[in-house]
């Protein structure tokens, strides 16, 4: 949903999916307050959000809002300002992104990275892992924090390092590296046989990794 309201709080835009969402025709939005439009209790909700975004802020925030045909849905609402010629900020635009499923698989993803008996990781290109399920701690030993205190090749026996290496440079060219097995050190000083499969984002700088224990 989009919607552009003036300093006087008055909606001059708005989009199909405000009307949609509101159950209104344009004619009983445009040049109305927003207080009549959307109801005194729901403008009083955002009437600080517009003030913040009038005086120079960029807002974001995310709320639950009722739809009529969906239902309660998870919404992230962002609120821009917009410049005269002249400096000021004579305008806001609101922006309202529904972001339920997107929160439901996050919250699946999240259960299955707990619960996966094989270690699951995401890593920076950097050499540091950033997110590790618990299963590492079960497989390796070492605490999630202490593998995040060095780059990974320290935790690599020194005859794979090199292969290691070579992976990670495959990995930073955006190809995907499958099956490929080294050896990690445990906390005990014994070493442990592991399969990746690994996928890298390099736009996000990330790699996207899933240990099997053989």
């Amino acid at each position: 949903m989009s919607a552009i309201f003036d300093r006087d709080r008055v909606l001059r835009t708005v989009n199909e999916a405000f009307l949609e969402m509101r159950g209104l025709e344009r004619r009983d939005v445009l040049g109305r307050p927003a207080s009549e439009v959307l109801g005194a209790s729901a403008f009083g909700r955002i009437e600080a959000h517009l003030s913040r975004c009038f005086g120079g802020e960029t807002v974001e925030l995310e709320t639950r809002l009722v739809h009529p045909q969906r239902g309660i849905r998870n919404h992230v609402v962002r609120y821009y300002p917009v410049r005269s010629p002249t400096g000021d900020v004579d305008r806001v635009v609101e922006m309202v992104r529904d972001v339920t499923e997107f929160r439901r698989a996050e919250k699946e993803k999240d259960l299955v990275f707990r619960h996966s008996i094989d270690p699951m990781c995401v890593a920076g290109l950097d050499g540091y892992f950033r997110e590790m399920n618990p299963a590492w701690e079960k497989v390796l030993g070492w605490s999630i924090e202490e593998l995040r205190s060095k780059p990974w090749l320290e935790f690599v026996h020194p005859e794979d390092r090199e292969a290691t290496a070579e992976a990670g440079e495959h990995l930073l060219a955006g190809k995907p590296m499958i099956r490929f097995e080294n050896r990690y050190i445990r906390k005990d000083g014994t070493y442990r046989w592991l399969s990746w499969n690994s996928f890298p984002d390099v736009r996000r700088g990330e790699i996207f990794a899933v240990a099997r224990d053989i």
